[in-house]
């Protein structure tokens, strides 16, 4: 695997800096690290693009020195076509660690100039025609990154008006391959299956607990669902998820749900750029994503109401990635959960995901 740090000039609001290990952030929102790649500790005045380094045999790493600034690929170049498989590079590691951060109802537009998202621009590779794929209301979009299709649901309402039987899901893929997953829900009490919801925690934005084989069929104490839906709390390095990332014992595939005012649903979309900048430094420069290659998408519903299914943010930053490059792709949640698959390597590619391209175009080497 490659070990390296990324020190980017990514101010938050708070100012300060956020360090990625080896990792991929795909920036996504279907309503929307700069720096100097260094050792660890080195800062960039500038946001430059992503270089790369060799990598160790099996089970070791690259070598402990200083990564170039202007190394690998430009912006512009490399990469497969549109939607599809960019080149493999032999120095590069494939991704074995993926966090999915889920934000709503606004377009690009809205998160394009905040100082967290605006901040990593230069660096990142950017879809600049990701949408929903059409299906609304909100759980129909969550659904769609689950199985590949809203599975016959046409409402927001919680899991006891919707009990999903199909084992056709991607958290039961996983499952069955020996990849581990958790849900990380803010506002939730650990403890319990969250099939209600409550307070500033939403059922209809965690469609894990809307799948029969992951809740036990609706049963509020199954050991299945209260191990893999997690209560999620940054404030403190005390909780679960810091606690996780600071031991490696983080599960493969993390889909993050914030609370219904720092996903920008009943908040402004400000708030969660402040958010967002807590959670992914806290990510990136874990001990996790020291020791693998990790993967941050950060992505949102849908547009929101008045925009139809206008573009919303999708930026993907990586050792992998373009930076600097902007293309035209149209993608859609399908392609997000072919592209997930394909990072883990699981089949059938599900529902619509297997007529969907995948985001390799972002890349210079995918998986």
């Amino acid at each position: 695997m490659r070990h390296f740090s990324l020190i980017g000039e990514v101010r938050a609001r708070s100012g300060g800096y956020v360090a990625f290990g080896c990792w991929l952030l795909l920036v996504c929102s279907s309503g929307g690290a700069a720096g100097r790649i260094a050792g660890a500790g080195a800062v960039a005045s500038t946001p430059r693009a992503l270089g790369t380094r060799g990598v160790g045999g099996a089970g070791g790493s690259g070598g402990a020195g200083r990564v170039s600034a202007t190394g690998g690929a430009s912006g512009n170049e490399g990469g497969g076509g549109a939607g599809q498989k960019g080149s493999r590079g032999g120095s590069a590691a494939r991704i074995d660690r993926v966090f999915v951060i889920m934000e709503e109802n606004h377009p690009w537009s809205s998160f394009a100039s905040l100082p967290f998202v605006s901040s990593i621009l230069p660096v990142a590779a950017r879809a600049a025609n990701y949408t929903s794929p059409g299906t609304h209301p909100s759980l129909l979009n969550y659904l769609d990154l689950e199985a590949g299709s809203p599975v016959g649901v046409r409402d927001d309402a919680d899991p006891n008006s919707h009990q999903i039987l199909t084992p056709a899901h991607l958290s039961n893929l996983l499952e069955r391959a020996g990849i581990s997953w958790t849900s990380w829900q803010e506002s939730i009490a650990d403890g319990l299956c969250p099939l209600t919801s409550n307070g500033q925690y939403a059922a209809k934005h965690n469609a894990f607990v809307y799948f029969a084989d992951s809740t036990g069929n609706l049963n509020v104490h199954d050991p299945y669902c209260v191990a893999h839906n997690r209560s999620l709390d940054i404030t403190t390095a005390a909780g679960d998820f810091a606690i996780a990332l600071g031991n490696d014992t983080i599960a493969k595939y993390n889909f993050i749900t914030p609370n219904l005012c720092n996903d920008a649903h009943d908040c402004d979309p400000s708030v969660a750029d402040a958010w967002l900048g807590k959670i992914v430094p806290m990510i990136s420069s874990s001990h996790t994503c020291t020791r693998h290659t990790c993967a941050i998408f950060i992505i949102a519903d849908e547009s929101g109401e008045g925009w139809g299914d206008a573009p919303v943010i999708c930026l993907a930053l990586s050792p992998n990635a373009k930076a600097g490059y902007v293309n035209q792709v149209h993608y859609t949640h399908y392609s997000l959960l072919r592209t997930v698959e394909e990072i883990f390597g699981v089949t059938p590619l599900l529902g619509n995901a297997a007529t969907s391209p995948n985001m390799g175009d972002l890349f210079r080497t995918f998986p």
